[in-house]
């Protein structure tokens, strides 16, 4: 898969160079007291680039271009991983889940794409291997057992929504930081409302 993504990577300049939801990741980032920033399935490094400037340490991270193919040495503020996750083998998403969770020292931003990508590999198919909703991101991003801050950003194509989830495993509104209240198929934040459902 990695050579893959490798030999689009060459051929296509605007493959690994696009950024989408930079307001939010900004904003996400802005909120918080990080620092340092692992730019995981960085591509070409065009959100690097913006963060770098914005007076973040960013490394960049990613198999498939040979500058940036070095794994990082240390763990990190804030892990962004920006439409990655659907360009992975769904038998590989839980190990590469906790590879990424590993080099998180507080929290991970999640940047998902719920749809096909636009790019396709030159055997015509699609970049994005897993076509999933944000109901199945969440149960297997629940997956992850240890207690960072996860932040997921969705993009529903069919709908032209972007929504922003903030959670604190297991359970935690980010933004209010309290418990969230069970529900019968939903979790909802007792101070927002905010609901994930299970």
């Amino acid at each position: 898969m990695t050579t893959k993504h490798a030999v689009l990577h060459q051929h296509n300049p605007e493959y690994g160079n696009e950024i989408t939801s930079i307001t939010n990741i900004i904003e996400i980032c802005k909120n918080s007291n990080y620092k340092t920033i692992l730019d995981f399935g960085c591509g070409k490094g065009a959100l690097s680039s913006i963060l770098a400037r914005r007076g973040y340490l960013v490394w960049n991270y990613d198999p498939a271009i040979e500058e940036h193919s070095d794994p990082p040495l240390y763990d990190f503020d804030l892990v962004i991983v920006n439409h990655v996750l659907e360009c992975i083998n769904p038998t590989d998403i839980l190990k590469v889940l906790d590879k990424i969770v590993s080099y998180a020292r507080h929290a991970v931003l999640f940047n998902i794409q719920c749809g096909e990508s636009k790019f396709t590999f030159t055997d015509g198919s699609n970049v994005n291997t897993i076509v999933q909703p944000k109901e199945y991101w969440i149960r297997i991003i629940k997956k992850i057992n240890k207690p960072k801050i996860i932040n997921i950003i969705f993009h529903e194509e069919k709908n032209n929504v972007e929504i922003v989830c903030n959670l604190h495993y297991p359970y935690y509104c980010y933004q209010c930081a309290l418990h969230m209240i069970e529900h019968r198929d939903s979790w909802m934040c007792a101070k927002c409302k905010t609901k994930w459902l299970k």
